[in-house]
C-alpha cells in the first residue's frame, strides 16, 4: 500500500514485486548449512484499490502468495539462474549489464521485498560476547532498483533498505519508510 502511494499507481492497474521464496524447503532439515541466500524468485501482481482497508489487502497479498507457492516454487527461477550463469562470469556480467541498463533508460523495475529471516541467537557466536541485538542489511540495489529487507531477532523486526543514487531518491524512500512505518504501527493497533 505503501507502495502504490509513494508511486501514484492508478487503481485496478497490476504491479509486480519480486519476493524471494526459501528453497530451503527442499533441503533435508529445511536449514542450510551456512548463512547464505538459498533462494529463489517468485513475481506476485497485486492491484490498488483505493481505500481498501489494510486487512482486506493482506489478504489478498497472503491469497496471491498462497497461489503462488504451489506446486514447487523457485525451482524454475532457479534454474533460469543456473542456465544465465552456465557461460561463465563474463557472460553472466555482461547479460546483467544490458538488463541493469534497460531498467535505468526506463527508469522503472519491479521492487524487490524480502523477508530477510529469523535469526537465532544459538546460532551467533562470537567469542567473548553475548549477542543481545542483531539483524540483516538489505544489500545495496543499483538504481532504480530498490530492495525493502525484513529480518527478526527475538521479538523484533528490523526493516531495512537498499537503494542507489541516496541524492536522488532520498526523499522518496523516506516517504515510503514513513508510510510503511504508519501502516505497520496502524495494523498492530
Amino acid at each position: 500500500r505503501a507502495m502504490f502511494e509513494v508511486t501514484g499507481t492508478a487503481a485496478g492497474v497490476p504491479c509486480c514485486i519480486q519476493v524471494p521464496i526459501d528453497l530451503r524447503r527442499y533441503v533435508p532439515g529445511r536449514r542450510a548449512e551456512a548463512v547464505c541466500n538459498l533462494s529463489g524468485q517468485l513475481y506476485p501482481t497485486l492491484e490498488r484499490v483505493p481505500g481498501e482497508p489494510f486487512e482486506d489487502t493482506l489478504e489478498r497479498v497472503s491469497a496471491e502468495m498462497r497461489a503462488r507457492k504451489g506446486g514447487t516454487p523457485g525451482i524454475g527461477s532457479s534454474m533460469v539462474v543456473a542456465a544465465i550463469t552456465s557461460p561463465g562470469l563474463y557472460a553472466t556480467r555482461m547479460l546483467y549489464r544490458r538488463m541493469v541498463a534497460g531498467e535505468i533508460r526506463s527508469g522503472k523495475c519491479n521492487p524487490y521485498l524480502s523477508n530477510l529471516g529469523e535469526l537465532e541467537p544459538e546460532r551467533l557466536e562470537v567469542p567473548g560476547a553475548v549477542v543481545t541485538d542483531a539483524c540483516l542489511v538489505s544489500p545495496l540495489m543499483y538504481s532504480p532498483g530498490f530492495l525493502v529487507g525484513v529480518s527478526t531477532f527475538r521479538d523484533a523486526m528490523t526493516v531495512t533498505v537498499g537503494y542507489a543514487d541516496a541524492a536522488v531518491n532520498g526523499d522518496v524512500v523516506s516517504r515510503f519508510l514513513g508510510l510503511l512505518e504508519g501502516e505497520l504501527v496502524d495494523a498492530a493497533g
